[in-house]
């Protein structure tokens, strides 16, 4: 909420969504989408945007970890 960007990329994301399952199950699309909206809302509260700062601080954890690996093997 507050940004502009967040509304923005889950809107692309749901539509591309959207379209797939569409192209996929032309029968049961909406039971599709409906579950993915309910799994994003209950465990995603800040949206699909997100992810974004919790997948940079992973990898920033992971890069770390790697090069503490690489001093301790040296």
């Amino acid at each position: 909420m507050g940004t502009l960007y967040g509304p923005v990329v889950g809107a692309l994301v749901f539509g591309f969504l959207e379209k797939t399952l569409r192209a996929q199950w032309a029968t049961y699309f909406m039971l599709g989408f409906g579950i993915i909206m309910v799994v994003v809302i209950l465990f995603l509260p800040n949206g699909i945007a997100g992810l974004v700062p919790k997948l940079q601080s992973k990898i920033a954890e992971l890069r770390k970890g790697g090069q503490a690996e690489q001093h301790a093997n040296n």
